[in-house]
């Protein structure tokens, strides 16, 4: 009986419990809502960590995408153009050397330029020379008159436009170009006999007259066609509307050759 007696609490001391129980719950639940607040922060880390492990994942997809791919293509791009540019440096390298050459070839080019031109300078002025002592024998010698035939002919005739009008052009002209005066010459000789024009004669006597000068020194040779012989082609021109098939009745004009080459057609009329 005295035990139980002693074991009891009075009301008092059963407050202080209380109070204390009530204080042990009290902390028991901020306890609970740190470790609620606590797990509920670990959710979210969670939530980030998976967030940033599928970025992770992601990102290294694309890494693993660019180093496979276009990291790979940017490699063999590079390649080429690293290829691209030793091939240009190779060329650059040739046409270097053939600027190199050309230069030299520039080089020589304008020294034979100006050999010519010193040459050119020399011979005219031989040319020049040999002219004015043509010009003063023409004057005073009678082995001249051929020239002095053809130098009146140009005078007298001025607007047919022959060769030179002093003694020192026509000279200059006949000895500067002789071929191609020759040949010149025979051409108006033809078309003015075939155009029937009253300048034909004056035209015909010119070409004689310098034929007989140039000959020699051309190698000049007349044309043998003759009455009789069949039309030629190669050698003949038929004036007007001959017989191609037929023989020459008449020679108007007697062309020449050089070398066996024929220069001016004979000009004749066919039956």
């Amino acid at each position: 009986m005295g035990k139980d007696k002693k074991d009891k609490l009075t009301p008092k001391e059963l407050g202080k419990v209380v109070i204390e129980i009530q204080k042990a719950v009290k902390t028991l639940q901020q306890q609970v809502k740190r470790l609620e607040k606590e797990l509920g922060d670990t959710e979210g880390l969670k939530a980030k960590y998976t967030k940033l492990e599928t970025e992770l994942g992601e990102k290294n997809a694309t890494i693993k995408d660019l180093q496979e791919n276009k990291i790979l293509g940017l490699q063999g791009e590079l390649e080429d153009k690293k290829q691209k540019v030793t091939d240009l440096d190779e060329k650059l390298k040739v046409e270097e050397k053939e600027v190199e050459n050309l230069g030299r070839k520039l080089e020589d080019l304008g020294q034979e330029k100006d050999q010519l031109e010193r040459t050119a300078l020399q011979k005219e002025k031989e040319l020049g020379e040999q002219i004015t002592n043509l010009e003063t024998q023409m004057a005073t010698l009678k082995g001249f008159e051929p020239y002095q035939e053809l130098l009146k002919l140009a005078q007298e005739h001025p607007n047919l436009g022959l060769v030179a009008n002093t003694p020192g052009d026509l000279l200059s002209e006949i000895y500067k170009a002789p071929k191609n005066l020759m040949k010149k010459v025979a051409e108006n000789t033809l078309k003015s006999i075939k155009e029937k024009t009253a300048d034909a004669p004056i035209w015909s006597n010119y070409f004689e007259r310098l034929f007989a000068i140039l000959q020699d020194l051309l190698g000049l040779q007349r044309l043998a066609i003759k009455e009789g012989d069949g039309y030629n082609p190669a050698k003949c021109e038929i004036l007007g509307k001959g017989n191609k098939q037929g023989k020459v009745c008449k020679v108007i004009f007697q062309g020449y050759q050089i070398g066996g080459s024929t220069v001016a057609y004979s000009l004749v009329e066919t039956q």
